[in-house]
């Protein structure tokens, strides 16, 4: 080799060593495949979440680098796998500081050897953790902007952080809602009954919320708090809907969901032959996460409770059927069903799917009469909610009984609904039927305002005597007039108040009943009606 040449290929190697170098230096994380010893993580991307409006960003949540962590994409693949060498392998790979609650896990029988097994693919960060701790009944918790820390699922709840949001548009006359002092309490009351209502400390949890001048402060854990930020977000995005556009989109709520979200649902809409005969759980979900292109998960413990195990066979045969409801049908011999977790279906049982809810903003202002001359009172959206609570699965509803809840909310012209994911689909399903009615036939009333609906009210007594008192007292407050009607009727029977009336007087009389009870915060009566 001629000196020149020797000369040239040192100058190369240099000149590799430093790209090398000032690769290392920018912290980036891996863009291939790496194996390591408690795991393998792929290709990243970070997911984007949605900006929060203006008025909102100030105090809110920030992107600290725990944050950006969470939200960044990978391929997980722990099998049997220490919990401290989980945890080595996330903060180095992250660049976080990640500890265990060592006191507080070893009261819980937990140490640094017990061992981890999830594997996933293409999900955040957060999405991993959450499956992988809660099969251990554990949790993490950001407990500054750079250290995580891995606690049991007990500690985790107890675990309350501050978020103060600027909220003073929901109470602007420009926008809707009056600027009263009761503005800021309807804002609270709203969100105590559809975001994880038993979590606030009015409903027996320990979560708080209060308002001063505008600003919404919220003492909740972190999880709770993404969800009251979430809805403040769908609440601002509902105000710049018009009604062409809702009359073009359908029975949708605000905010769309997530892209990974949208492709589970899309998957599950899709057509697949479901065809198994005495076949391994495992060997359907193996084969169905191969068809459908979006992972699964097997609630673990949950089917353990129930005595289920991924070895337990199933047996269906559906040709060319939509892939929700051949699951549904597959696992329904089981006493389970799943659910969109973490923007997973996770398989589990019947019990926990019916109690598992999450909520949406559904914008109405184009189907609601009178939304016009919203400032003069909220009848119109109160009885629209009426009837969709008395013809979708009436006792899916907390008044009848069940773990749904929903709140006519005039900022945006929206129903607020908390309800499991079947009765989502199926209030979106209704909303899109009443628009395409709306463009087909323009003018028409959206839903029946006075026609009668029966409705059964359970009662604490049995004593016909005292059924007859309260009936008489309803009759007396409750929009006294409207009785005359020889189309209504009320009455008692086999412990409970049988009420034929208009949807608007049925919401008062369940308004009255649920007061007299003790269920409402308040036990405000004006308004009922004059005798």
């Amino acid at each position: 080799m001629s000196r020149c040449m020797f000369y040239c290929a040192i100058t190369l190697v240099a000149l590799v060593a430093i790209l090398v170098l000032r690769t290392d230096s920018r912290g980036d994380g891996p863009k291939e495949s790496v194996n390591a010893p408690a795991g393998a993580v792929a290709t990243e991307q970070i997911e984007t979440a949605p900006k929060l409006p203006t008025k909102l960003t100030a105090n809110t949540i920030g992107e600290t680098t725990v944050k950006k962590a969470l939200a960044t994409t990978a391929d997980f693949n722990f099998i049997d796998t220490p919990l401290q060498r989980v945890a080595d392998f996330i903060a180095d790979h992250y660049k976080i500081n990640v500890q265990l609650d060592t006191k507080i896990l070893q009261n819980a029988g937990v140490t640094g050897d017990s061992t981890v097994t999830t594997v996933l693919k293409a999900v955040p960060l957060r999405t991993f953790l959450h499956f992988a701790l809660a099969a251990n009944n554990l949790a993490s918790i950001e407990m500054d902007d750079n250290l995580l820390v891995i606690t049991t699922a007990d500690a985790a709840k107890s675990h309350m952080v501050q978020r103060v949001f600027d909220v003073r548009g929901f109470a602007d006359p420009r926008n809707e809602l009056l600027a009263e002092p009761d503005s800021w309490e309807r804002l609270q009351e709203m969100i105590t009954k559809v975001v994880a209502p038993s979590s606030w400390d009015a409903n027996g949890g320990a979560g708080s919320i209060s308002t001063i001048n505008g600003e919404l402060i919220v003492s909740q854990t972190e999880e709770v708090q993404v969800q009251v930020a979430d809805l403040l977000v769908a609440l601002e995005l509902a105000r710049g809907q018009d009604a062409a556009a809702l009359l073009n989109g359908g029975g949708a709520a605000i905010p769309a969901p997530s892209a990974i979200r949208a492709g589970v649902e899309r998957s599950l809409d899709s057509r697949v032959d479901m065809d198994f005969t005495e076949t391994l759980l495992s060997k359907i979900v193996d084969k169905l996460q191969t068809n459908l292109g979006v992972p699964i998960q097997i609630d673990m413990k949950a089917l353990a409770d129930s005595g289920v195990s991924p070895e337990t066979t199933f047996s269906v045969s559906l040709k060319q059927v939509r892939a929700r409801v051949g699951l549904r049908e597959l696992l329904a011999a089981k006493d389970l069903d799943f659910v969109i977790d973490h923007d997973i279906i996770l398989i589990t049982t019947n019990e926990i799917a019916k109690t598992t809810t999450e909520t949406a903003v559904y914008p109405v202002g184009d189907l609601v009469t009178g939304a016009e001359s919203i400032l003069k009172g909220f009848t119109d959206y109160d009885t629209f909610l009426v009837a969709l609570t008395d013809t979708i699965r009436p006792q899916s509803w907390i008044d009848n009984g069940g773990p749904g809840s929903i709140v006519a909310f005039p900022v945006g012209k929206v129903l607020v609904v908390n309800q499991t994911q079947d009765i989502h689909q199926e209030i979106s399903g209704v909303l899109s039927n009443l628009r395409d009615v709306r463009k087909n036939h323009p003018g028409t009333v959206a839903l029946p305002t006075s026609s009668p609906v029966v409705r059964i009210y359970s009662t604490a007594t049995t004593d016909g005597k005292a059924a007859m008192q309260l009936i008489e007292i309803i009759r007396r407050l409750v929009e006294p007039k409207s009785w005359t009607d020889p189309d209504v009727y009320i009455g008692f029977a086999q412990g409970a108040i049988i009420v034929r009336q208009s949807p608007d007087v049925q919401r008062k009389v369940q308004h009255f009943l649920n007061a007299l009870n003790g269920r409402d915060s308040h036990r405000e009566f004006s308004g009922f009606g004059n005798s």
